[in-house]
């Protein structure tokens, strides 16, 4: 069975995007904003995270426009907690 890379996590108005590689995040970021605009909507820089999920502690900026997104080491998703080390 070939392996199936999930990119993005919808439900209702929440979602995840996931990347692999930090510019990779980043032009997920920028494409989501851009194609929400097109429909006269915005991303809540207020309400977006970053994680990264690693054993080892590491620092990212992405950002949302101009704004820097706040780094965070732990969330829920639709009631589901998730750190980052994965669990």
């Amino acid at each position: 069975m070939k392996a199936v890379k999930v990119s993005e996590l919808a439900f209702a108005d929440d979602l995840v995007l996931m990347a692999s590689t930090k510019n990779n995040l980043q032009q997920n970021v920028n494409l989501w904003e851009k194609e929400l605009e097109k429909r006269n909507m915005i991303i809540s820089v207020n309400k977006t995270k970053t994680m990264i999920i690693s054993r080892e502690t590491q620092n990212h900026t992405i950002k949302l426009a101009t704004e820097a997104l706040e780094q965070v080491t732990f969330f829920k998703y639709l009631g589901e907690p998730t750190g980052m080390m994965g669990k």
